[in-house]
């Protein structure tokens, strides 16, 4: 460094409190009289860096999140004019998610009474609210009228039918399924629960002993179309009187399983739309 030497000793030092040049070294013509303190300036500097950087951080980490949540507005923006098109789960009948056309095919006031869904408002009444979560499918045990309930969390209750025509549920479950879900069932013949599970395919309940079986988990070997290919998303089904068991399967997206355990179909669709997998 370089400074200007007048009378009264070195012009850098009278001006400025801290200054670079080591001890005892020679400042232009003359040495400096004013003490010097280079661990200071490096400190100094340090400081006022790092205090930098974490201004720099919050603002880049705040930059990123705008223009996160700017993304999805946008994205959402686009979907709902139709300009940007998102498939949707096989085999669904439309091929991209579009926007209600504003000529809706339903009339304003329905023609009568019978289309109107004020029957359910008035008699239907609430059971084991609070107590069951999200049961997809119900079935009724003929013979004594008891309630067949699989869960989200892969439990199978049951509700017995009282004398005064209410239910009573058993605080016990029949069965523990393991991961996955059920969306639909149907006793067989021999008093059997049948079960499209969107994880394990078919399965099978005995509601006496609660063994659970596997039925079937992958399409056959010998199928024209897609052979060998593991069944996803099984969701109904019905038995011939011959015990053949007739079901659908839903989609082939790969089931995904959310916070807390559920598996949800419309996490698993978002999920392989964003791994760039067939949805």
């Amino acid at each position: 460094l370089k400074a200007k030497v007048r009378a009264g000793g070195c012009a850098r030092a009278a001006t400025s409190p801290l200054c670079a040049i080591t001890p005892g070294t020679v400042c232009g013509k003359r040495r400096c009289p004013r003490p010097h303190n280079r661990t200071l300036l490096a400190s100094r500097f340090t400081s006022n860096y790092n205090s930098s950087m974490a201004v720099s951080t919050r603002w880049s980490t705040t930059s990123s999140l705008t223009c996160i949540l700017g993304t999805l507005v946008l994205a959402t923006f686009l979907v709902d004019r139709g300009v940007l098109k998102l498939p949707m789960p096989h085999p669904a009948h439309e091929s991209y998610i579009h926007r209600w056309p504003k000529e809706a095919p339903f009339p304003s006031t329905p023609p009568d009474a019978s289309m109107r869904n004020s029957l359910l408002q008035q008699y239907a009444v609430r059971v084991f609210e609070g107590q069951l979560h999200n049961v997809e499918t119900v079935t009724v045990e003929a013979s004594t009228g008891r309630l067949l309930l699989p869960d989200k969390w892969g439990d199978v209750h049951e509700a017995l039918l009282l004398a005064n025509g209410s239910y009573q549920l058993n605080p016990k479950p029949l069965a523990q399924l393991g991961p996955g879900r059920v969306l639909g069932s149907k006793l067989d013949a021999d008093g059997n629960l049948v079960m499209c599970d969107v994880l394990k395919g078919l399965l099978r309940l005995n509601t006496s002993s609660g063994a659970v079986q596997q039925l079937a988990s992958r399409i056959s070997a010998s199928s024209a179309e897609a052979a060998g290919a593991p069944i996803f998303y099984a969701n109904s089904l019905d038995i011939a009187a011959n015990g053949s068991i007739y079901f659908s399967s839903s989609s082939d997206i790969l089931p995904a399983r959310a916070a807390g355990g559920l598996y949800d179909t419309g996490f698993a669709w978002v999920l392989n739309n964003f791994r760039g997998l067939p949805a």
